[in-house]
């Protein structure tokens, strides 16, 4: 529920931004930038380049609104006027996805990756993710890279080489011939191998061992706590 409550924090900023700005008088039914409108009026939004666009606000609500029809990287004041990008906010002047959420088909807009909240499976944009406890992750017997693709897993399955299993999944192919994970990874959930510390992991990667990260690509023990051989992380005062 927590992923929900964050989800609906940030919209509810959106909302706010919209409210805060002056309702002008509309002309011919039509409504000024950043004002809610009516698509089926003949003249939905008095400035011409303007579009009556429907935007989600909230989780599961939607309202038309008159913006402009910005792009990624285009010049921006108020979170608001980047909301036809989707999960996108105004950075520095200029719309940018949020944290965990891109362009990872061909489009214009900024949908979930791995590890972004939703609400159902369609939500996730990631070819071979679903929608589980509020977040996209890979479906069963796939792995993700990175926050932007899963792969099968070859652990446990037949091999002729280290070819055969997925290196980038920290695989290899034993002398009897099964994709096992690599000296100083372990095995997780049955289906992955996970890091030990001190060993090469992919960036937002999650290592094996408590009190540890992922950094410059090699698990590392978190500040606040010193390496003990490869399995363990303890506070630095013992």
């Amino acid at each position: 529920m927590a992923v929900i409550k964050i989800f609906v924090i940030i919209f509810g900023v959106i909302q706010a931004e919209i409210l805060q700005f002056p309702r002008f008088k509309p002309a011919n039914n039509c409504r000024d930038y950043r004002i809610q409108c009516n698509s089926s009026n003949e003249i939905p939004c008095c400035q011409e380049h303007n579009l009556c666009a429907k935007v989600q606000i909230a989780p599961a609500k939607y309202s038309s609104i008159c913006l402009k029809p910005l792009t990624l990287g285009d010049f921006c004041e108020e979170n608001v006027d980047c909301l036809m990008l989707g999960h996108a906010n105004c950075h520095k002047g200029h719309c940018e996805c949020l944290a965990n959420y891109g362009i990872p088909k061909m489009g214009t807009k900024c949908l979930p990756l791995i590890g972004a909240i939703c609400l159902e499976n369609n939500d996730c944009s990631v070819k071979d993710t679903i929608c589980v406890n509020n977040k996209c992750r890979c479906r069963d017997k796939y792995i993700a890279i990175d926050n932007n693709q899963c792969k099968p897993s070859t652990l446990g399955k037949k091999c002729r080489g280290d070819w055969n299993c997925n290196d980038q999944l920290h695989m290899k192919c034993s002398k009897s011939n099964i994709c096992r994970c690599k000296s100083n990874y372990i095995i997780k959930d049955n289906m992955k191998c996970v890091p030990l510390l001190d060993e090469f992991c992919w960036s937002g990667e999650k290592c094996a061992v408590n009190n540890s990260v992922c950094f410059n690509n090699k698990c590392q023990c978190i500040k606040g706590y010193r390496a003990l051989g490869n399995y363990l992380c303890i506070p630095t005062d013992i």
